[in-house]
């Protein structure tokens, strides 16, 4: 959807087919990637969960911390079951533990605010690129 969109506005601003580049449209619009943002909202979503952004304890039962037994070098926030089907393992709750747990070292979800967060993500994201 994102690529249709970029070639439309390619159109629009008449710059030859041959010299599409959805890079250098992103950063012309002050776009940034879908998979970017979709990334984004999952980390703000758990993050609203977890400090009372919502009030729905369904949500807050799905979430299991791990706590390990024994001190080990493995920094892992939250537990994520393993999926028997892809479908399962997709799902939104878990991709979002998932990626919780791939974030943990940048920032601290439980104790940064939501501006603080959001702005850390944004700048690991940054430096990823």
């Amino acid at each position: 959807i994102q690529h249709r969109f970029l070639r439309h506005i390619n159109f629009r601003l008449r710059i030859p087919i041959q010299d599409l580049n959805y890079g250098y449209l992103l950063s012309l619009l002050g776009l940034s990637e879908l998979s970017d943002r979709r990334l984004i909202t999952d980390l703000i979503f758990l993050h609203k969960i977890l400090n009372n952004g919502f009030d729905c304890i369904e949500l807050s039962n799905m979430i299991r911390y791990h706590i390990p037994a024994r001190n080990t070098r493995l920094a892992v926030t939250f537990h994520c079951d393993t999926a028997a089907t892809n479908y399962a393992h997709n799902s939104p709750m878990r991709r979002i533990l998932r990626l919780a747990n791939g974030f943990g070292s940048f920032s601290d979800i439980f104790a940064d605010s939501l501006g603080m967060f959001r702005a850390s993500i944004v700048a690991h994201l940054a430096e990823m690129d």
